[in-house]
């Protein structure tokens, strides 16, 4: 079965409470959906969650969405952005509060603050 824009908007929206960018996770739905997503149905489909209250409109050039109070209560954290690229804690075999491991490989900003590769959204919805 395939899911819904809406379902995947929630997936997608980090469960910590903190914001994606509008443009960020168009590109992501887009990703995850294999499919082309508008600007119109992308937004349709946002504030749906936000009028039903799973979702909070916040600022920024682009704008971006949280998720409410409430739902971030109820969320559960596998399956989010934020919990698969490591708010959820330090990287395996790295102790809390040691320093980060220098990258190895692709050193460029991007890669070294954990960016989302191209992808890499498709595994959300993988399990």
């Amino acid at each position: 079965m395939n899911p819904t824009l809406r379902e995947v908007i929630l997936k997608l929206v980090p469960t910590d409470g903190s914001t994606i960018g509008n443009s960020r996770l168009r590109a992501a739905v887009i990703q995850v959906l294999g499919r082309e997503v508008d600007e119109a149905e992308y937004a349709a489909g946002r504030d749906e969650l936000v009028n039903d209250g799973l979702l909070v409109k916040g600022q920024g050039r682009g704008g971006s969405v949280r998720r409410s109070e409430a739902a971030v209560k109820d969320s559960p954290t596998p399956g989010s952005v934020t919990y698969l690229f490591g708010a959820a804690g330090p990287p395996a075999g790295q102790e809390a509060g040691s320093a980060p491991r220098k990258p190895s490989g692709n050193t460029s900003k991007a890669a070294s603050r954990g960016r989302v590769k191209t992808g890499q959204w498709r595994e959300v919805f993988a399990t």
